[in-house]
């Protein structure tokens, strides 16, 4: 669960974060929020990096801590 809740709150920080960016840039906020939901449109490829990394740690710590479970058990 707390994993859970550290990948959401990393993951609304970044969306802050490019919201807030895309503003200070200069962006309408509709813009703005339709690149919120358009994300792979503006992503660099150090968000696409960024993001591979988050999912792939989310999902190797739900392994480890299953195959610890089922050691233990």
């Amino acid at each position: 669960m707390k994993v859970l809740l550290i990948f959401l709150f990393t993951l609304l920080g970044m969306i802050s974060i490019h919201y807030g960016m895309d503003l200070l840039m200069g962006f309408d906020r509709s813009i703005a929020i339709i690149n919120l939901f358009n994300p792979f449109w503006v992503m660099t490829p150090f968000g696409y990096l960024l993001i591979t990394v988050l999912f792939l740690s989310f999902f190797f710590s739900l392994i480890i801590s299953f195959i610890r479970k089922k050691s233990k058990g």
